[in-house]
């Protein structure tokens, strides 16, 4: 399976195994490594903010750009994410009791609260 890296990514340095020392230490130093990674582009989403004069459709299709270059993104983290940058209260109320379970869902649910 082929699946492409995000444009920005940049390789993580790390110093190549040389055998003196238990492979599977490094190993495990590599996968904390890419998760700290993981876990820093999805706090990316927390930094995008809805102008106060910005249309919610218009924040939500930079949102959903943003997210689609996130990979292994869950939904937990992009409902968050919307909540608490969005402006619109009626929105966030529909979200918090009624959480979308995939994207597409959110982004139709986004159309019913068209500015």
């Amino acid at each position: 399976m082929f699946v492409p890296l995000p444009r920005d990514f940049k390789q993580p340095k790390m110093e190549k195994y040389d055998e003196s020392s238990d492979p599977v230490d490094h190993l495990r130093a590599f996968v904390d490594l890419i998760s700290k990674l993981a876990k820093k582009i999805a706090i990316e989403l927390m930094q995008l903010t809805q102008d106060k004069d910005e249309m919610l459709k218009d924040f939500t299709a930079l949102f959903n750009r943003a997210t689609l270059e996130i990979n292994d993104l869950q939904m937990f983290e992009v409902i968050t994410a919307m909540m608490s940058k969005t402006h619109m209260h009626s929105f966030k109320m529909s979200l918090s009791k009624n959480p979308s379970d995939m994207m597409h869902e959110l982004l139709r649910r986004v159309d019913e609260y068209v500015d």
